[in-house]
């Protein structure tokens, strides 16, 4: 599914949804910084060009002042939930 999809929505996505901090009773705990920059880069790939990714949730790690430092996404922060897009 994660290669063929994309290919049915003409290779781009207008908004891409990530909820990294999400985990279940069951597996460890999700290390969210690094799982954040996975899902990005990840999603990177898959944006069209005038989209967006939203992350949702809150930042318990702080990592939203990091990617507002980044030349190479523009962010916006609104209450819970942050938008990403290409610069």
């Amino acid at each position: 599914m994660e290669v063929e999809f994309p290919f049915l929505m003409n290779d781009r996505f207008d908004l891409i949804f990530v909820q990294p901090a999400l985990s279940y009773v069951w597996e460890e705990p999700v290390p969210v910084q690094e799982a954040t920059k996975a899902y990005i880069k990840r999603a990177m790939g898959f944006l069209a060009e005038s989209g967006r990714i939203v992350l949702t949730g809150d930042d318990p790690e702080g990592f939203v002042p990091e990617l507002k430092k980044s030349k190479r996404y523009g962010v916006e922060v609104k209450e819970g939930f942050v938008t990403i897009r290409r610069r």
